[in-house]
């Protein structure tokens, strides 16, 4: 359904990321690495990256999770950038592994 939509309407159609949108990743990449910022996060933290992701550079991941004190990263087998729209086998063992995390 949710491709559906998308093919049918114009505006929801995806393109690559705008300048604007690949200066503001950058920006924010520097000041997820900044000295001391992922130290101050006290929470725990799940971060989720998907295995044949072509839009998100994971050595980046590696370092902020890396030096989050409650901090996990874990590979999605079989997902691409956006791992809600993965096929079911992928997608349904990964949400419950979210709502276990938040549980």
């Amino acid at each position: 359904w949710y491709d559906a939509v998308r093919v049918k309407k114009e505006r929801y159609h995806n393109n690559g990321p705008t300048y604007t949108w690949t200066l503001e990743s950058m920006n924010v990449t520097k000041r997820l690495l900044a000295p001391g910022a992922p130290e101050r996060i006290q929470i725990p933290v799940m971060l989720y990256t998907a295995e044949s992701d072509n839009q998100v550079i994971p050595e980046a991941q590696e370092k902020f999770i890396a030096r989050v004190a409650k901090g996990q990263r874990k590979v999605v087998a079989g997902a691409k950038h956006e791992i809600y729209r993965s096929p079911d086998e992928v997608f349904f063992p990964w949400w419950r592994e979210i709502l276990s995390f938040l549980g």
